[in-house]
């Protein structure tokens, strides 16, 4: 079960990352990029 949750928690930030990430290029212009990225780890990726 521990192994499953901590799989799960892996693939989301990644997921998520992804997505920041695509949302950085795509809106650079734009300070939204930081407000859709702002949580958790992730945040620190998007800066």
């Amino acid at each position: 079960m521990g192994n499953d949750i901590e799989t799960s928690k892996d693939n989301i930030f990644l997921f998520a990352t992804y997505i920041c990430q695509t949302k950085y290029y795509v809106t650079l212009q734009y300070v939204e990029n930081i407000t859709y990225c702002g949580f958790g780890e992730v945040n620190n990726l998007c800066l």
